[in-house]
């Protein structure tokens, strides 16, 4: 297919160019190059440029900016990874696994290293979904293995890049599509995938909106308040728009999820689905 590391004759940007935001808030700008194939997503950001298997290192300022000076540092991959498999993206199956074709036209399903994006019929599937789609879908692309090869399921545990050095697990982390979800021995960019989840939260990006962490691993703990939520966390919630937000918080203060049938339109299966999506929560 043609695929060669640093190959297309693209500008590399220096490390030592800029890494922070403009005006010292939400979240740093992302080492990138311009020219990405276009997308109905926002463009994407290349987390990682520069020559083949250099290295980054970068800290986390108090103020969440990505600084070179900072004490804590951080390596992140800049490049292409010098034992990276080129591969050819055929189908983007969710926010954290893909079907690629390798050179030898063997066919394979990697799942993403580090991170777990939402599972289907959880909220923000559709999202991570889709941004995944928008960075890789039909890309020539460069896998990394780490130490275990395969889970489980016998797919393949990879970190992935593409031709202009974007690292898509990372990226992904930072657009708020993901979270965390590092599983030793395969933990090599662990600090790195760390730094840009953080980016993402500090900054209330994609799921991370309003610093409700949306509950797409199951965990209960967490959940979309009735009487505190905003307006587009309430609509978060299966059948909720903007009219039906804005008549929660006007009817607010809620005792129960269940008193939701008391909303126009609202009936005893729209309610039933609300309930089991598991996401709202009065506290």
């Amino acid at each position: 297919m043609g695929m060669t590391p640093g190959s297309g004759g693209r500008p590399r940007r220096r490390a030592s160019e800029g890494t922070t935001g403009s005006d010292g808030s939400g979240p740093p700008a992302r080492l990138g190059v311009g020219g990405g194939r276009a997308t109905g997503w926002p463009p994407r950001r290349a987390l990682a440029l520069a020559g083949l298997a250099a290295v980054i290192v970068v800290g986390v300022a108090a103020a969440g900016r990505v600084t070179a000076q900072s004490a804590d540092t951080v390596a992140c991959p800049l490049g292409l990874p010098p034992a990276g498999k080129a591969a050819r993206v055929l189908r983007v199956m969710d926010g954290d696994t893909i079907r690629v074709a390798y050179e030898d036209e063997r066919d394979g399903t990697v799942r993403y290293l580090g991170i777990n994006a939402p599972e289907r019929s959880r909220p923000f599937y559709h999202e991570a979904t889709a941004a995944n789609e928008a960075l890789v879908d039909g890309a020539d692309v460069f896998l990394e293995a780490d130490e275990l090869d395969e889970d489980s399921f016998n797919r393949q545990l990879r970190y992935v890049y593409l031709t202009d050095g974007t690292f898509v697990n990372a990226q992904l982390l930072a657009d708020g599509m993901a979270v965390l979800d590092v599983r030793p021995p395969n933990d090599r960019w662990h600090a790195c995938l760390a730094l840009h989840e953080r980016m993402a939260r500090r900054a209330q990006t994609g799921l991370w909106l309003g610093r409700v962490f949306l509950p797409f691993l199951g965990d209960p703990r967490w959940c979309v308040d009735l009487n505190t939520a905003s307006s587009e966390q309430l609509q978060l919630i299966v059948h909720i728009g903007p009219e039906r937000a804005r008549q929660i918080m006007e009817g607010r203060p809620w005792q129960r999820v269940e008193d939701l049938d008391q909303l126009p339109g609202i009936g005893a299966q729209r309610l039933r689905d609300i309930l089991a999506q598991g996401l709202a929560c009065v506290r």
